[in-house]
């Protein structure tokens, strides 16, 4: 008999979500109203309500195949950055920003060459590197979850099939950044060769000083690709939309490998709709810099440890294996992301909530530790 899977796949995990509302809501015999989920970064605002009228306006077509090209998606994108001179060649649509890395890895890598990555960091980028049967370079980060660039540059002086790096910046799961300076650094230090993804997924909720501009990047520097996603401060994580940003000639290489309609009708409509939600993303952005704060406060009062963060979540250690304790707060009702996974057995991930979501945390860590 053939072998059913290629070789590489053999160890290959399967990504592991987020527990849902509902499913802990059915094993704990709990009201799903009563339930905390604080583990998927999502906002806890809810959607954009500019996003939610869209859909509703096109649910009514949805019996027709969508716009393979997003056009008018790419349009309202064009229009929002208007003062990149960004075109919709410099654009690709995706099913999520997770998609536009599955993409790249299927038209920009030859089989024997590999992927760089600072860990820990988000963990699709290794899994999706396996199962394209590439492999991952791995640099670990410093001892407070900062990055370096020179121990980067000297994995990529000592392996030259190392073809793409990638940065998540902020960072997940440790909410880790650097500014403009470091990154104007590591860009003059890269070889020309090598591609640089630039994952901003959490943008919209840095506040740091000295921010980079990551558009101004992708468009200046050929071999780069940024990644940006609704998923977060817009809340459209529901209805899968990111995008790329890179030079035309990259973006074209990777469309090769686009199916035909990996944006759908909805997602399109909502991220154009939601880049003119402007109140809604600053309400978005004010929760955070509110609630961050309540996070890391609220932890040191149970002692443990958390990281300086400019995302809209915490790395906190409990001080003790997490993966005993987390069945223990499913109980109370409150879902965190446990990191035995990204090499931190002590630790989860907790993103920000509401004040009713954070009062159903404390209470949880109350009984649970």
């Amino acid at each position: 008999m053939r072998p059913l899977a290629p070789p590489w796949y053999e160890g290959l995990p399967a990504y592991p979500p987020g527990k849902p509302i509902e499913e802990t809501a059915r094993e704990y015999d709990l009201d799903p109203e009563s339930i905390a989920k604080l583990a998927s970064n999502e906002n806890s605002l809810g959607p954009s309500p500019l996003a939610v009228e869209a859909i509703k306006g096109a649910l009514s077509e949805l019996h027709l195949y969508p716009d393979g090209s997003a056009y008018y998606l790419k349009e309202a994108l064009c229009e929002h950055y208007a003062s990149y001179g960004l075109k919709h060649q410099n654009l690709i649509t995706a099913n999520g920003s997770n998609d536009v890395i599955d993409l790249m890895m299927k038209s920009l890598l030859l089989p024997d060459e590999k992927i760089a990555v600072w860990t820990p960091t988000f963990i699709i980028y290794k899994l999706c590197s396996w199962s394209h049967g590439r492999r991952t370079v791995e640099v670990p980060m410093e001892r407070d979850f900062e990055y370096r660039i020179e121990p980067m540059l000297e994995a990529l002086k000592a392996d030259p099939t190392i073809k793409a790096v990638f940065l998540a910046n902020p960072n997940n799961p440790t909410g880790s950044w650097v500014g403009a300076d470091w990154i104007g650094e590591l860009i003059a230090k890269l070889p020309e060769d090598v591609i640089f993804i630039l994952d901003e997924a959490y943008k919209e909720f840095v506040t740091g000083e000295d921010q980079s501009d990551g558009l101004a990047i992708a468009l200046g520097r050929p071999r780069t690709l940024l990644l940006r996603t609704f998923s977060k401060a817009y809340g459209l994580a529901g209805v899968r939309v990111g995008y790329g940003v890179g030079s035309p000639d990259l973006i074209a290489t990777i469309n090769q490998s686009r199916p035909p309609f990996n944006c759908n009708s909805l997602a399109q409509v909502a991220g154009a709709a939601a880049l003119k939600d402007h109140d809604f993303l600053e309400r978005s952005r004010d929760l955070v810099i509110r609630q961050v704060p309540d996070l890391h406060e609220g932890f040191a009062r149970f002692g443990c440890t958390t990281w300086p963060s400019q995302t809209n979540f915490v790395l906190v250690d409990f001080k003790q294996p997490f993966d005993p304790l987390y069945p223990k707060f499913l109980a109370q009702g409150v879902i965190l992301r446990p990191m035995t996974g990204y090499g931190l057995p002590n630790c989860a991930r907790v993103n920000i909530g509401t004040d009713l979501e954070h009062e159903r945390l404390w209470a949880a860590c109350e009984k649970v530790l």
